[in-house]
């Protein structure tokens, strides 16, 4: 099974679901004040993180496993988790 999702200008196509269950995401904490945390229950070799806000706009892209959100302004964001194998989008609430 395979599904489609756009935000703004962005969208992703053809994502497994099977495969983003075999490599589930934690995002902590949410809401989150500065910080936000990924975890993962497989380690993934490569992943990108990118939070987008509620226009589609990139505010953050990293390949650590936290983004700092201490200079977004209190809000609804979008997370998106890519590895080799799924891409997974999480919703985060910043609020400060």
């Amino acid at each position: 099974m395979a599904f489609s999702y756009t935000i703004g200008n962005c969208s992703t196509t053809n994502v497994a679901i099977s495969q983003v269950k075999n490599n589930e995401a934690n995002v902590y904490p949410n809401p989150t004040n500065n910080i936000l945390n990924v975890s993962f229950s497989l380690a993934p070799l490569r992943h990108e993180l990118t939070l987008f806000n509620a226009y589609g706009n990139i505010v953050g892209q990293t390949t650590a496993t936290y983004l700092d959100t201490d200079n977004l302004p209190n809000g609804i964001y979008y997370l998106q988790i890519a590895s080799e194998s799924a891409t997974l989008v999480k919703k985060v609430i910043v609020i400060h």
